[in-house]
């Protein structure tokens, strides 16, 4: 009856459809342009290509939170440029690093972990930096940064991240000389997956596996899947993947409760740092795997 009365209201319902779905393609093509631009360090473009998408598909979670998260972040950048107090440039810094890693912008990773790194020269800045450095396959950089590093300063994070950088620049007699004199018997899970990278790097598998198996009881139930799949993926592992016992330790299960971090601005100066899979290794795996 009424699309007697209301002949035009059929020409209205053929078209919602098709007006809907030109709103969904329009606003994928806007998501999709601010993820390119994201990449390319165009941040007030991403914004303003996730604020386009939210306009022409309000009902996509995945575009609202984007634009939610990148609306935060531009004006985090500004703030940081200009902060001069050094505590609260760490924790802009330790946000935005989070964003920029979650989102695998590595390039803007590496300039905050190089200015943290020139404000502190400490062992915890250059961790970061050098792990970064390794992460895009700068290995050489990342010799050069941990070398810088005095005796007494040098930690067993350090070491290990030296001796992978070894092992990826061919120098695998350094690598094994470094693996041979770490002991990893008070070592937390993200100090463990790096052990058993380096460990397998120089073809000691026995001990890498040892390690791999112990870092997986000590990550937390509900990332270790996650993690797991990441081990199998990580290139420096592929000497482990081949081994016969490998699927024995993919067996393994936590030995441990859910985390009650603190959820601080970094695990730097955690005091549990070394108790819980958010550091390192174990906190890369678990960035990766989301």
């Amino acid at each position: 009856m009424l699309l007697r009365l209301f002949p035009g209201l059929v020409l209205m319902l053929a078209l919602a459809p098709a007006v809907r779905a030109d709103d969904a393609a329009k606003a994928a093509d806007e998501y999709a342009r601010g993820q390119a631009l994201l990449k390319a360090s165009d941040f007030n473009g991403a914004l303003a290509a996730y604020t386009a998408a939210v306009k022409a598909d309000p009902a996509n979670e995945t575009y609202r939170h984007e634009h939610a998260l990148l609306r935060r972040v531009v004006p985090l950048r500004a703030k940081l440029l200009k902060q001069r107090d050094a505590e609260k440039w760490q924790a802009l810094a330790a946000a935005l690093r989070s964003y920029y890693a979650d989102h695998g912008l590595l390039e803007e990773v590496l300039r905050l972990d190089e200015e943290a790194y020139a404000r502190s020269g400490d062992a915890d800045t250059a961790a970061m930096l050098a792990d970064t450095q390794i992460r895009m396959g700068r290995d050489a950089a990342a010799v050069e940064t941990l070398g810088g590093l005095k005796a007494d300063e040098q930690t067993a994070q350090t070491r290990t991240q030296m001796g992978i950088a070894l092992a990826h620049a061919g120098r695998t007699d350094e690598a094994r000389a470094i693996a041979s004199g770490l002991a990893d018997d008070k070592a937390g899970p993200g100090l463990l997956y790096d052990m058993a990278r380096l460990n397998s790097l120089v073809a000691d598998n026995a001990k890498a596996l040892a390690q791999l198996t112990r870092c997986f009881e000590l990550t937390r139930p509900s990332r270790l899947a996650a993690f797991k799949e990441y081990t199998k993926a990580d290139k420096d592992m592929s000497g482990l993947v081949a081994q016969a016992d490998f699927a024995n330790v993919l067996a393994t299960e936590s030995k441990l409760k859910e985390s009650d971090c603190s959820g601080g601005t970094s695990c730097a100066k955690c005091p549990s740092r070394d108790k819980c899979a958010g550091s390192s290794g174990a906190k890369t795996a678990a960035k990766d795997t989301k």
